[in-house]
């Protein structure tokens, strides 16, 4: 199979915390009078937000085997080869690290919220020889 690397824990975490809060603010909402529609809009808003980025990062996933990766999102499943990866460039931030995998199929994406981003960096550039690409 393969070495697999998902979102870490915490930020699964964060994201369902805040969606429940968000709920919690709903049921409260709907024990109290004259509360405009505007503000349940706004609750919904947030609810569905916090609610759509959980569903996004649970399903986030990159496998990496012997040839290249499999990178699992939302909605579909792509093969990567070692092969086909370019580049890499890294984007800190202040709160985290974005690394942009370039291929010749399109890039990836992944962050310091990966657990064990680091290793899975450390295995693309090994995998893909870049550190002998000038």
């Amino acid at each position: 199979m393969g070495q697999t690397f998902r979102p870490r824990g915490v930020l699964l975490g964060v994201l369902a915390g805040a969606a429940l809060a968000w709920l919690l603010v709903l049921i409260l909402l709907l024990s109290l009078r004259g509360v405009e529609g505007k503000t349940y809009l706004s609750v919904f808003f947030f609810i569905g937000f916090f609610a759509t980025f959980l569903v996004y990062y649970s399903t986030q996933a990159i496998v990496v085997h012997a040839n290249g990766l499999v990178v699992r999102r939302f909605l579909a499943f792509t093969s990567f080869d070692f092969k086909d990866i370019v580049q890499i460039e890294v984007h800190p931030g202040p709160a985290m690290t974005i690394y942009d995998v370039l291929t010749r199929q399109g890039p990836i994406q992944c962050s310091s919220w990966f657990r064990g981003h680091r290793e899975l960096l450390d295995l693309i550039v090994r995998g893909a020889h870049l550190e002998t690409r000038a």
